[in-house]
């Protein structure tokens, strides 16, 4: 994503921080980065179960939360069986550089 861009959208997202953001979480690839990007703000995370998702699609949207709370440990083991390319570095994109 474009510096300018991400700026946009961080500003954007700051700006209804005061109201509070309901995000809709699908525990797809853009809900998951808008919550990543939104977990320093006051948001509320909903995900809709219907008949159109499966048990497992609920079970992660729920244990997503986790997942980002325990994010380095997932990395170091997942490192230690030998996979060399598992993560976006999203640290990175929030400072508008994937290099750094």
């Amino acid at each position: 994503m474009e510096n300018s861009k991400f700026n946009e959208l961080k500003q954007y997202l700051l700006s209804l921080n005061e109201q509070g953001i309901c995000l809709a979480f699908s525990g797809g690839v853009d809900s998951a980065l808008l919550l990543y990007l939104c977990k320093d703000l006051n948001l509320f995370a909903v995900t809709a179960e219907s008949v159109f998702q499966t048990s497992d699609e609920i079970k992660f949207t729920k244990d997503f939360p986790l997942i980002l709370e325990k994010q380095k440990e997932i990395v170091s083991a997942l490192k230690k069986l030998g996979y060399r390319y598992i993560t976006l570095d999203l640290e990175g994109l929030r400072r508008g550089s994937m290099d750094n």
